[in-house]
């Protein structure tokens, strides 16, 4: 079989997905409280387009969640490598703009599942996965 590159590009096609989010409030909980029914257990179905993030992409957003300080430490910044790759993938959404300060305002349930949209910041080089020596 000959040799195609283009297995290997990253799709520019964009995706129409859908997320479910279920909204348990935490006060609620505790206490019997009426004014909640309407949205506790709540579960809202939300669409939006998103694409693929390409390998280069995301090595510059991991690059840049990356620091050093004066003694070799490594410091990742979880929470900027997580909304950089969030404000490329997603391109449309419910919500209008993916932005700052729209993720940095967001509750845990909706959170939680854009993250589940981004990929792996590391992996592990010693998995044996990957490039062969021929």
């Amino acid at each position: 079989m000959p040799y195609d590159s283009n297995i290997y590009l990253t799709k520019r096609d964009v995706k129409e997905i859908e997320k479910s989010i279920s909204f348990f409030c935490k006060e609620c909980s505790k206490v019997e409280n009426p004014d909640c029914l309407n949205h506790n257990g709540r579960v809202d179905v939300l669409k939006f387009k998103i694409r693929d993030i390409p390998w280069s992409k995301r090595n510059q957003i991991l690059s840049a969640a990356l620091s050093w300080d004066g003694n070799d430490m490594r410091h990742f910044d979880g929470d900027y490598y997580v909304r950089e790759c969030l404000k490329f993938i997603i391109i449309e959404a419910p919500w209008g703009p993916t932005n700052d300060l729209f993720l940095t305002t967001i509750g845990e349930e909706l959170g939680g599942a854009l993250e589940s949209l981004v990929p792996t910041p590391l992996r592990d080089v010693n998995s044996g996965d990957g490039l062969k020596k021929g």
